[in-house]
């Protein structure tokens, strides 16, 4: 929120970075493709109990990696959306965000393979 000056009327806001807002939509354009390509990977964990049986592997640590390394990429995505979107209207920088997003969705899909691996007990 801006401070009021003298005489009640609020500060403008600082004036709109054109480089931020194109390569934040460039960024965020390129991030959805990745998307794709992130939980269609994170599709194929499921592959890892092709040679399991009820003895060498938990099955339900084993659904529920899946599911983290296939939905949470998206999900990851659409917050980094909505918070860019919200810091491109504040003016303030939203590359940076839509960077950390990328980051996150490869996060989030290692941790839910790390969830797979750890589900197969040998």
């Amino acid at each position: 929120m801006s401070a009021p000056i003298q005489g009640g009327v609020p500060d403008a806001l600082p004036p709109r970075r054109t480089w931020d807002l194109v390569l934040t939509v460039v960024l965020l354009a390129l991030l959805v493709p990745f998307d794709f390509l992130v939980s269609f990977a994170g599709a194929f964990m499921g592959m890892a109990s092709d040679g399991c049986t009820r003895a060498t592997c938990d099955y339900g640590q084993m659904d529920l990696g899946v599911l983290t390394s296939l939905l949470g990429p998206t999900v990851i995505l659409l917050i980094g959306v909505i918070v860019c979107v919200h810091r491109l209207v504040r003016r303030r920088l939203g590359f940076v965000v839509a960077i950390l997003t990328g980051v996150g969705m490869i996060a989030v899909w290692a941790v839910g393979a790390a969830v797979v691996a750890g589900a197969i007990r040998n």
